[in-house]
């Protein structure tokens, strides 16, 4: 099971991975939600149970919001994250911190380029971007161990625990 396992890690971190940007989005906005709550009770309860059409209102952005970071972030994890994570394996990057902050930065550059195309993002977009990209380097991470790759990569050393201790008894002698 291990074999198969460490057989299609990789393939299964590039298609769980990107499910980290609409699981952002949910978890910000229901922790914007429980700001609302704890800040103004009444206010928050009536916007759950005045009426139907105002309920699906307010849950109106986030579920587009859900849908389109899900549709960008396949997209961008196959054709920068795939390369990316070659490149990282070859240099030998492979500590945790590098994923999530590659994630951010990716996420916040391509925030950047569409502040520039578009004339400007809300600050929330960027936030919500960049707190996805961080999730989805997190979960690609925890999922394709690259650091346990390049261990198995490497040949045992002498120095290494897996190495079989050498025999420094000197031979018997025969009378």
């Amino acid at each position: 099971m291990t074999a198969l396992w460490n057989a299609i890690r990789v393939p299964v971190a590039f298609l769980v991975a990107p499910l980290g940007a609409p699981i952002m989005v949910v978890l910000i906005f229901a922790f914007h939600f429980l700001v609302i709550l704890l800040a103004e009770p009444v206010a928050a309860v009536s916007v759950l149970f005045d009426s139907p059409a105002g309920t699906l209102v307010e849950a109106l952005p986030l579920f587009l919001f859900t849908i389109a970071f899900s549709l960008i972030a396949y997209p961008i994890t196959l054709v920068i994250g795939m390369p990316l994570y070659r490149i990282l394996l070859k240099l030998e990057m492979t500590e945790f911190w590098i994923a999530p902050g590659l994630g951010c930065g990716i996420a916040l550059a391509l925030c950047l380029v569409l502040a520039l195309l578009a004339g400007g993002l809300p600050a929330f977009v960027v936030l919500l971007s960049t707190l996805s990209g961080a999730a989805i380097g997190a979960i690609f991470w925890l999922i394709a161990r690259p650091d346990r790759q390049m261990q198995a990569a490497q040949p045992p050393t002498a120095t290494d625990d897996r190495s079989p201790e050498p025999n420094h008894a000197a031979p018997a002698s025969r009378p």
